[in-house]
């Protein structure tokens, strides 16, 4: 067991949300670890030798065994070892295959493991629904595995609203077909500490991913994530834009990675960052990367990040809107997209996230935001 560590009930998971192409060591921003609770039988087999990356695919189907995890092998292999609850959903071709809801909630430490395959021109819609209470302490997880066949269409939305005890680990990855497209919303709301990983792997001619995160990082809350997109395809295309306010002490890391692998001609790709830093005390990281072995492809990434300058807090005051007052309207702004983007049982989750975190004002502007949005598709 040299790659992991097994305390009293507890294992720490090494390399989560690793990024494929390490750099800087000294800045510690190539990966983390966590210590995560560890079921009684999983306990048992690594007592015995096992190593925990071995647990990895614990009765996944044939089709989507070996698929790469965003969140790395151990953190993966610790949701599949533990999982509580395992759903397997096949789409015929042609058809839409409605909404998969995938429920991780704090009271219960629900760690769940779900796989869609989605068949050639088909349609899915997945929802990881990471929800909390305001005393709760408990860590779920989710491993998420996605294949798209030809055509095929799916979109993924990820909702982490959790107390300030707890803890969630999200690993979800993908093969696109083919033409296939993939969509994902991950809206990082609040928890003690969040780690979600993505990996996709545009494989066929043609595929398409496009990945938004948006993050909230209040006072001692730690936000990890990872994004890693191999464009294998010829003329596939891949964007991630994240969004993102730090306040108090919080600790944020990024890592996103495109690879343009050596025969996807035609390929193109995109990051992007906007961070507001709201806090003399918060850390971020952010590493964006570019990998490249082939030509006539683009590539591009960038961050931008920074702070309210003495102009805008000057002109804020004058309107009687202090920094901290600033900081809140941000928050505020990113909730009530969640809320408006998300619908029906996650906009309620939001709802009340909103309330035991800002305030019964901010959890009705939240409610009001989500009226309008339903209204506007109706």
């Amino acid at each position: 067991m040299a790659d992991e560590k097994t305390v009293q009930g507890t294992v720490t998971l090494s390399h989560v949300d690793p990024a494929p192409a390490q750099t800087w060591n000294w800045l510690a921003v190539n990966e983390t670890s966590l210590e995560v609770p560890v079921a009684d039988a999983v306990a048992a087999r690594l007592a015995d030798g096992t190593a925990l990356g071995d647990l990895m695919d614990t009765e996944v189907p044939d089709d989507a065994r070996g698929i790469v995890m965003g969140a790395g092998t151990q953190a993966t292999a610790w949701v599949d070892a533990g999982a509580t609850g395992r759903t397997v959903v096949r789409v015929p071709d042609g058809t839409d295959g409605g909404t998969v809801t995938v429920p991780c909630l704090s009271p219960d430490g629900t760690l769940a493991q779900t796989t869609v395959v989605v068949g050639a021109d088909a349609s899915a819609e997945v929802r990881v629904l990471a929800l909390g209470d305001e005393t709760g302490a408990a860590t779920t997880g989710s491993a998420l595995r996605l294949v798209l066949d030809p055509g095929a269409r799916c979109s993924v939305a990820l909702l982490v609203a959790q107390g300030a005890g707890q803890r969630h680990i999200d690993s979800l990855g993908a093969v696109l077909g083919d033409g296939a497209g993939l969509a994902i919303d991950q809206y990082v709301l609040g928890s003690e500490s969040s780690a979600t990983g993505v990996a996709v792997d545009l494989a066929g001619d043609g595929a398409s991913v496009e990945a938004a995160l948006h993050y909230i990082g209040r006072a001692g809350q730690v936000v990890d994530a990872s994004y890693e997109v191999s464009c294998r395809g010829r003329r596939t295309r891949a964007d991630i834009a994240c969004t993102g306010v730090l306040t108090g002490d919080a600790r944020k890391a990024l890592r996103a990675t495109i690879d343009l692998v050596r025969g996807c001609k035609g390929a193109e790709g995109s990051e992007s960052e906007t961070v507001v830093l709201a806090g003399d005390s918060v850390v971020n990281k952010t590493l964006p990367v570019i990998l490249c072995s082939e030509d006539d492809v683009v590539g591009n990434h960038g961050a931008t990040i920074g702070s309210l300058s003495p102009e805008q807090l000057f002109y804020l005051g004058c309107r009687d809107i202090t920094e901290t007052d600033a900081a809140d309207l941000m928050v505020s702004a990113l909730v009530d997209d969640a809320a408006a983007t998300l619908g029906g049982e996650a906009a309620e989750a939001v709802c009340a996230w909103a309330s035991w975190n800002l305030g019964p004002e901010a959890a009705e502007n939240a409610r009001t935001a989500a009226d309008l949005a339903a209204g506007e598709e109706e």
